[in-house]
């Protein structure tokens, strides 16, 4: 999106962000850690082992590709995210 982004919609702000993320990481940790992940399912999909097998899927291709680390972000405050992300 161009313009002024206070009159953005919700979509083109989205896609700002997906295009423009505000990632504060250092050097060493994206030499360390150089790949990105974002993981989002809708809820009927949720709870079923589909994000499990996602998450497992991406992780066996990275590393099959001699990727050493992955990071992501989350909301300090998805303690749902959180169990998920410890549990894997």
């Amino acid at each position: 999106p161009t313009g002024d982004s206070t009159s953005w919609t919700a979509t083109q702000q989205l896609i700002h962000d997906l295009y423009h993320p505000v990632i504060f990481l250092s050097e060493d940790m994206y030499r360390d850690f150089p790949a990105h992940l974002h993981i989002d399912l809708l809820p009927h999909m949720q709870g079923a082992g589909n994000g499990k097998r996602m998450m497992h899927t991406l992780l066996d291709h990275l590393r099959a590709r001699g990727c050493k680390g992955v990071h992501l972000e989350m909301h300090r405050d998805n303690q749902r995210a959180l169990g998920f992300y410890k549990h894997l």
